[in-house]
């Protein structure tokens, strides 16, 4: 069993928790801006979660190079449960901003799709992609 420093392992932990915890404030954001319409906010949102997953990444893998599977007691082990929350929530959020978003472009796509009279896509009796029969632009420039 790998000896551990507690005060490190648990400023690592700490550190981590932060981390899960600014990454999802930044997912609530994301999440209020999807829903409000204010796409402007979302590279930048895009950016902060991109350098917040490499912190943690940094984060995780400092902790496993120095304590491996280490056993975890006490202060440690209610930090380490809370991580494995924040993180199960994290993926959760992350995961309902993503339907948003999908719903979000298949309407803007479904809307394009009525101005520019383009053809919707289906799928033919045999599995093949095709595009239906006939249809104009609701308007022209």
């Amino acid at each position: 069993m790998t000896q551990v420093d507690t005060p490190a392992l648990a400023g690592i932990l700490e550190a981590e928790k932060a981390l899960l915890l600014s990454f999802l404030d930044a997912l609530s954001q994301e999440r209020d801006h999807l829903l409000a319409g204010k796409t402007e906010h979302l590279p930048t949102l895009a950016a902060t979660k991109t350098e917040l997953a490499a912190a943690l990444e940094r984060a995780e893998t400092e902790r496993r190079g120095r304590w491996g599977k280490a056993l975890l007691r006490g202060e440690i082990e209610t930090s380490w449960r809370e991580i494995r929350e924040l993180g199960g929530k994290a993926a959760r959020a992350n995961i309902e901003n993503g339907v948003i978003l999908a719903a979000l472009t298949r309407h803007v796509e479904g809307a394009l799709r009525i101005f520019t009279g383009a053809e919707e896509p289906y799928y033919g009796p045999a599995g093949s992609h095709t595009r239906t029969a006939g249809s104009r632009p609701l308007a022209s420039a």
